[in-house]
């Protein structure tokens, strides 16, 4: 019940930042369990290769400005967390 109740959470967070009712559940569901997958077969950049395939952002995203960016978020976490709060102002 409680993976249930936080992917209910991610997707009201989703699309509280898009704007827009465009992710729900079942979908986001799908998306970690095949983003796991990526990551077990190519690690981080599996799942950034993954993530910006099914976003098609693979045109309109650096990978290496976003893996500079992961790598700022795993050192401090809290950069996430201001990022986020940026993209909903």
């Amino acid at each position: 019940m409680k993976q249930e109740a936080l992917l209910n959470l991610l997707t009201g967070f989703i699309n509280m930042i898009a704007g827009e009712d465009l992710m729900t559940s079942e979908r986001l569901k799908e998306l970690m369990i095949e983003a796991k997958k990526a990551e077990k077969t190519g690690g981080i950049n599996g799942v950034l290769e993954y993530l910006m395939q099914v976003t098609n952002a693979k045109n309109k995203v650096d990978k290496k400005e976003l893996t500079k960016l992961i790598q700022k978020i795993k050192k401090n976490p809290a950069l996430g967390f201001q990022f986020l709060e940026n993209l909903r102002n």
